[in-house]
This record gives structure tokens, sequence and C-alpha cells, in this order.
């Protein structure tokens, strides 16, 4: 059961807000979250809210996002 404890969510991340149009917690799918962040690497981003900050793996990017 612990293998399974974790949350994948996708949707678009623009100017703070991410949009989250698809999760493995339904109850996710259209809620936003006010983040911060920047781009650590080709498939790292740092991200801030309110609980403090944590490392994203990141699959795909669109666009330009602002480097660390």
């Amino acid at each position: 059961r612990s293998l399974l404890d974790f949350e994948i969510s996708c949707g678009p991340w623009n100017a703070g807000r991410w949009s989250i149009k698809r999760s493995t917690l339904p109850e996710r799918e259209g809620c936003t979250e006010s983040l911060g962040g920047c781009r650590l690497d080709d498939t790292h981003a740092q991200v801030t809210d309110p609980t403090g900050a944590s490392t994203w793996r990141v699959l795909e990017w669109n666009g330009d996002a602002r480097m660390c």
C-alpha cells in the first residue's frame, strides 16, 4: 500500500496558477493551486507553496520557464 501512496497530477501552470486537469486523485481534477517556482533543469522544477518548497519532476515543458 505504501508504494501506491503518491499523487500524479497534470495540467498547465501559468502565471503562478496550476490548473489540475487530470489526477490519480479524482477530487483534485478541476482544482487550481497558487504556486511559485522556477525551472532547475530539463526535467525538474523548484516549486513553492504555502507549506514550503519541493522539487518536482516535470515530464513536459511548453514555452519558456524561468530558470532558478
